[in-house]
């Protein structure tokens, strides 16, 4: 199964998600940074819902306000 992962700027920027998430029953969790996503913070969060497309999590974030680098689809 697919699922896409974001990958932080700042350890910061990854416990806001997680924080963000946890408190909004968001489900998902924080893992290491997968290979494929290279990004100045080790620590990436993978979306456990199934997002229609990158713009829907894009859309997700920004009205959030939630900081993110990258961004992959990968398969778990």
């Amino acid at each position: 199964m697919k699922y896409f992962v974001i990958g932080f700027a700042s350890t910061s920027d990854a416990m806001a998600m997680e924080y963000f998430c946890k408190k909004n029953k968001v489900p998902g969790r924080l893992i290491a940074n997968p290979k494929e996503l290279s990004t100045s913070c080790g620590l990436a969060w993978k979306f456990e819902d199934a997002y229609k497309s990158e713009a829907d999590l894009e859309d997700f974030l920004r009205v959030n306000n939630l900081a993110w680098e990258k961004m992959v689809l990968l398969d778990f």
